[in-house]
């Protein structure tokens, strides 16, 4: 059969009209999903004629797919499929079915069509756990790119699934930063504070191998076999020890404790691939997505290891230059939540928001209004500042208040003259009486 697959035979009959040629491309894909063993061959017949009739092809491929493709993935290298915990050798079928099913992939794929992407997402969606999962991957990221509708909606569900496999195998791509400027939102969805790595407080990878290490030092205290006892073993004793420790494996697959141990390594690698990509998206100058990494590391702040957080900071500071008001803010509150819990002195920081609040060069919408006063209120009301200084930024934030409507502004004015009891009238605000009125 893999030779006439090579070998594609045309069924195609030059006097065959539109009306049959659909009949028999639906004909085809009935006998193929009821009878996939038998009948496979058939879907020939529909690639033949898949530039005659693209769109109906491309569907009934797809459906064909989701049909007769099994529930586990075939491993091509060492041509074995493995079903949970058993695996065995690939049989003629799941050979032939393998190789008809990269030629789907690559039709899916060659082409940027409407069609294309839904197939993509669709074989995603439900074909998650099969092969050729990258490549699938890499098209939809692409057509995030013209903003297609399918894809980013493909997207956004895979990283509010529950499939940490999936959702690690479209990030890892994401790396080169070849996806539009919607996907890296979807992030936030993620919940990784119920990921054991998390929890935890670790992201380094060795705690999982120390782990290891330390099962591996047990087993040689409870007289286990180690090196020099396994060199004593004769050939017969070495069939059995391996026999054992394959039945000791499938145990622990069966009770889930090997699992878990993979989980935990995976969880640990979505957490590094979301790092290191709002890291390259600030180091690339992405400032397309400033906005969304500076959400996303206010959030996922845990994940940011103690000898990153300086060298992320000044990645922050040196995006804010080319960035609208909004961002800037943004940024700042990236910083301080990044921050949060250290003991650091963040003066410039507090200094770089002062002068940001000029009011001859700044005129602030109401949502910039909200997180500048979050910024202000973490500087003045979370840590104690000099009254000199506070008196500065209320001054500042009066004429704010002045030329536009800024109740956000106009509450934090007052906390901060309450908890620093400043009084109005005998604290210097004597030039700026004309707004005494105006800022409430």
């Amino acid at each position: 059969m893999a030779e006439q697959l090579v070998h594609e035979n045309s069924y195609a009959l030059s006097d065959e009209n539109e009306d049959q040629v659909i009949k028999k491309i639906a004909l085809c894909s009935k006998q193929v999903i009821i009878d996939p063993k038998d009948n496979l061959l058939n879907v020939m017949y529909i690639f033949d004629h898949c530039h005659t009739f693209p769109e109906v092809s491309l569907l009934s491929l797809l459906r064909i797919f989701l049909d007769i493709v099994p529930l586990y993935k075939i491993k091509t290298l060492s041509n074995e499929v493995k079903d949970k915990t058993q695996l065995s050798k690939l049989n003629k079928w799941e050979q032939d079915l393998l190789m008809i099913y990269s030629k789907f992939v690559f039709l899916v794929t060659k082409d940027t069509n409407d069609v294309n992407y839904k197939c993509a997402a669709e074989l995603l969606k439900e074909l998650s756990h099969f092969n050729y999962v990258e490549k699938l991957v890499s098209f939809v990221l692409r057509g995030t790119i013209v903003e297609n509708a399918v894809c980013c909606e493909c997207i956004a569900r895979i990283f509010k699934s529950d499939d940490l496999e999936l959702k690690y195998k479209m990030l890892v791509p994401m790396c080169e930063l070849n996806f539009g400027r919607n996907v890296i939102s979807n992030f936030l969805d993620i919940d990784i504070f119920e990921f054991q790595a998390v929890k935890d407080k670790f992201f380094t990878g060795f705690i999982y191998e120390n782990e290891k290490k330390r099962r591996k030092d047990k087993k040689h205290a409870d007289g286990l076999l180690n090196k020099d006892d396994k060199k004593k073993m004769s050939k017969e004793e070495r069939k059995q020890e391996k026999i054992r420790k394959q039945v000791e494996s499938r145990r622990l697959e069966e009770e889930g404790i090997v699992d878990k141990e993979k989980q935990k390594k995976l969880e640990l690698k979505i957490c590094n691939c979301i790092l290191r990509i709002y890291l390259l998206v600030l180091e690339r100058r992405r400032s397309d997505l400033y906005a969304e990494v500076f959400v996303g590391l206010r959030k996922f702040k845990v994940i940011v290891k103690d000898n990153l957080v300086e060298g992320t900071k000044l990645l922050i500071m040196g995006c804010l230059a080319d960035s609208s008001a909004e961002t800037k803010f943004l940024g700042i509150l990236a910083v301080l939540a990044l921050y949060e819990d250290r003991i650091i002195d963040l003066n410039k920081l507090r200094d770089y928001l002062y002068d940001l609040l000029e009011p001859r060069t700044l005129r602030l919408k109401s949502s910039e209004s909200k997180l500048a006063a979050k910024a202000l209120k973490h500087f003045f009301l979370t840590n104690k500042q000099s009254v000199t200084i506070v008196k500065m930024f209320i001054k500042r934030l009066m004429v704010l208040c002045s030329l536009d409507y800024l109740p956000a502004l106009s509450v934090v004015i007052g906390e901060m003259m309450e908890y620093y009891d400043i009084d109005m009238v005998i604290d210097d605000f004597q030039e700026f009486s004309v707004y005494l009125k105006m800022f409430y």
